[in-house]
Parts: structure tokens; sequence; C-alpha cells
């Protein structure tokens, strides 16, 4: 009845799509699934011609996203890989190597806050009382001594 209408109905919600008789003639019909609603919409589509293709075309593009759903952001990593470098001298390829160790050796020393905090365990006698956070605007357990909320938040990505 309104000729401005507009509708957006993701492919994932989308049950059927047909073309239908109703009281004003020939009319493409959509019904959503259950999880959308379950609504039925019809459109009606002039001219008569144009209709079975608009049908087929929301038809075939529903089957191919039904083949491969796409739920949302796609990603890929790449791994670009550096070009090698020649060592030519021995004493400078043991040297590199005590560097990568001395490396991995400080990443496994350093603390991760998040870890640390939760690392004592829990007990039932060792319940904390619960305060208003300002930072978090809401209600939370008191932070052990030694912490700040802004430690249990970062992320560190080795």
């Amino acid at each position: 009845m309104n000729s401005s209408h507009n509708v957006s109905i993701p492919y994932l919600q989308l049950r059927s799509c047909r073309v239908r008789d109703s009281r004003f003639g020939y009319a493409l019909v959509i019904e959503t699934s259950v999880q959308s609603g379950e609504y039925i919409l019809g459109f009606r589509i002039d001219p008569e011609d144009r209709l079975e293709i608009v049908c087929k075309t929301i038809q075939a593009l529903h089957a191919a996203y039904l083949a491969s759903p796409i739920f949302g952001v796609q990603y890929r990593r790449e791994i670009q890989k550096l070009p090698q470098e020649h060592i030519v001298n021995v004493e400078d390829a043991t040297a590199a190597e005590q560097d990568d160790t001395e490396e991995e050796k400080q990443q496994q020393t350093r603390i991760d806050a998040f870890a640390a905090y939760f690392s004592e365990g829990t007990e039932g006698s060792d319940k904390r009382p619960i305060t208003y956070s300002e930072t978090l605007g809401v209600a939370t357990e008191q932070i052990k001594h030694g912490f700040t909320i802004e430690d249990l938040w970062c992320i560190h990505n080795d």
C-alpha cells in the first residue's frame, strides 16, 4: 500500500521467496525465519514480467548464500617472509642465537597482570567486598592490593 516502503532482510533470516496470487494481483511474498519474527511480507511489482525475474534472482542469491554463508568480517592472515640474510661469520651466528634466547627469557618472565591476579586461587572465606568503580561505572569486587583496573584490561599480544 505504501509505494516508498523499503525493507532489508539478511539472507540468514530469509525463509522463502515466491510469487502468490493476492487481492491486489500477483505479488512477491517473502517469509522470514522464526528467529527473526516470522514475518510474511508481500510486494506488488509492476510490470508483472519483472515479478518473476525478481523472485528468481532472490531465490538464486539465497541459494548461493546457503551454500557458502558469510557470517561477518572476512579475515585472512598473511605471513610475510623476511628475506634471509646469509650469516658468514660463526661468531655473529652465535651472538644472534644468544640474543634470541635472552629475548625469549624476557618474554617468559613477563608477568601478565590478569593471570597474576587470579593465580592466588579462590577461597570461600577470601571474598572481597563489592565497591563502586568510578572508572567503569559499575559495581565490582574490590581490586587486590598492587593491581589497577588498567592493569587488568591491558592485553599483551606477543
